[in-house]
């Protein structure tokens, strides 16, 4: 494929791969096959009246607090900045509430 006259300079020369793989068509049968097992009559448990299980945190909560576990890690590792003779210093653009902030808006 010539990009500039966006057109193809030689059909012969292009290949195109496979993408899938080549499989064989299905084979069906005329018989049904008899279930091995048979259905109970009623559910085997109660129902209760009570959940089971106490609620979780939404998934953002749960990373949210993460982040906000490693917040001296980031701060010192991630949102520095550096002098001309390459010595880091905590930046002042770029700090942990305006992360936090930015992944909120990104959240939503």
């Amino acid at each position: 494929i010539d990009p500039f006259n966006k057109n193809c300079e030689e059909a012969g020369a292009v290949s195109c791969p496979t993408l899938a793989p080549q499989t064989c068509p299905p084979t069906f049968t005329n018989q049904i096959v008899a279930s091995s097992r048979s259905p109970s009559s009623r559910p085997s448990a109660e129902p209760t009246d009570y959940p089971t299980l106490s609620p979780t945190l939404p998934p953002q909560s749960v990373a949210r607090d993460y982040i906000r576990s490693k917040r001296d890690e980031i701060e010192r590792s991630v949102l520095v900045s550096y002098t001309n003779d390459g010595e880091a210093f905590p930046s002042t653009r770029y700090t942990f509430d305006g992360l936090m902030n930015g992944l909120d808006v990104i959240a939503v």
